[in-house]
C-alpha cells in the first residue's frame, strides 16, 4: 500500500511538472487546445491533478502509507498548502482594470463580491516609463494614483496596494492618441475603438481616412464623416473633433487574496517541517 501511494505521489507529480513546463512555451490562445495545454494554467485539468495530489498525500498519512511523523507533517503540510492554493485559483477573483491619464475608474463596478470598503475611486493623475540606455526598452513604470480625491499613492512593478481583500499590481501599460468629441456643448474623450453614449446616442470612433482627413463615427446604425477640427452637423446637432494628443493607460491587475494568512502559515509549517527532517539526528543502529 506504501509503495502504491509513494509511487501515485511521484507520477503524479512528474505529469503536472510536465504539463507545466510543456505549457510555458505555447501561447495562450482562446482555445484551450490539447490537454489544455494553451491555458494549461487555468484549466480544470491542472485544478484536478493539484487536488488528487493532495488526497493521495493526505490518505497515505491517514491510512500509514507514511509512518515517520516528520515526514507526515511535511506531507500534510505540502497538502494544505496545495489545497489552499486550489480554493484561491477557483474561487477568488482576478481581473484587470485599464485607466487612463486623467480618467477614474471603481473598484466597485468591476468585483462580484461586493463590499463597503471596496467602494474606492481610482483616478490616474499620471503614468511614468524609466527607460534602458537604447532610450527603447522600458525598465519601470509607475502609476500615480489618487484614491478617493484624497490620498495620493504610487502603484509600482512588485510594489501591489491593499484595498480591503484585494491586491492591485501594476500590471502593464498602453500609449494611444485621444480626441476631443464635441457635440454641441458637451465634450468626450475617446481613442480609436472606443465607445461613448452621447446626444446622439452611442457613437463609436471607428477609424482615421487619411486620404480626406475624416474620422469615421458609427451613430447607432450609420456611418458619418468628420473632418478634424471643423464643425459639422449631424442630425441637427453641431458636432465637432479635435486632438487632444498622446496619453499613457495604466493596466492593472486586481487579485482577491483571501485565505492568503492560512497559506503563509502552511508554509511555514512546511518549512519548519522540512528543517526539523533534515537536522534532526538519527540514532545510530536504529531504524527511523
Amino acid at each position: 500500500m506504501k509503495n502504491i501511494l509513494l509511487r501515485t505521489i511521484q507520477i503524479l507529480s512528474i505529469v503536472l511538472l510536465l504539463l507545466l513546463a510543456l505549457s510555458t512555451f505555447i501561447p495562450i490562445q482562446k482555445d484551450p487546445g490539447f490537454l489544455y495545454l494553451n491555458r494549461f494554467y487555468d484549466s480544470p485539468l491542472n485544478l484536478t491533478l493539484w487536488i488528487a495530489l493532495a488526497v493521495i498525500m493526505i490518505v497515505a498519512v491517514l491510512f500509514k502509507g507514511i509512518r515517520n511523523p516528520r515526514q507526515r507533517l511535511i506531507h500534510l503540510a505540502l497538502a494544505l498548502i496545495i489545497v489552499l492554493f486550489v480554493i484561491d485559483k477557483s474561487g477568488n477573483e482576478r481581473f484587470y482594470i485599464t485607466v487612463r491619464e486623467g480618467g477614474m475608474v471603481n473598484l466597485l463596478e468591476h468585483i462580484n463580491n461586493k463590499h463597503e470598503d471596496h467602494d474606492v475611486s481610482l483616478e490616474l493623475k499620471r503614468f511614468e516609463i524609466d527607460v534602458h540606455d537604447d532610450e527603447l526598452t522600458p525598465k519601470a513604470y509607475r502609476s500615480y494614483l489618487r484614491l478617493n480625491d484624497d490620498r495620493d499613492v504610487v502603484l509600482a512593478v512588485n510594489k501591489p496596494l491593499k484595498v480591503g481583500r484585494y491586491r492591485l499590481y501594476q500590471s502593464a501599460f498602453e500609449k494611444n492618441y485621444y480626441f476631443d468629441l464635441q457635440i454641441e456643448s458637451d465634450h468626450y474623450e475617446l481613442t480609436f475603438g472606443d465607445t461613448v453614449e452621447t446626444l446622439l446616442g452611442e457613437i463609436v470612433l471607428d477609424d482615421y481616412n487619411r486620404n480626406i482627413r475624416h474620422f469615421r463615427l458609427i451613430v447607432g446604425h450609420t456611418t458619418q464623416w468628420l473632418p478634424i477640427n471643423a464643425s459639422v452637423e449631424i442630425d441637427g446637432k453641431e458636432c465637432g473633433i479635435s486632438s487632444l494628443g498622446e496619453r499613457f493607460s495604466s493596466v492593472i491587475e486586481v487579485v482577491e487574496v483571501r485565505g492568503l494568512f492560512w497559506l503563509l502559515v502552511a508554509g511555514l509549517v512546511y518549512l519548519v517541517a522540512i528543517a526539523w527532517d533534515f537536522w534532526k539526528p538519527k540514532k545510530s543502529g536504529g531504524k527511523e
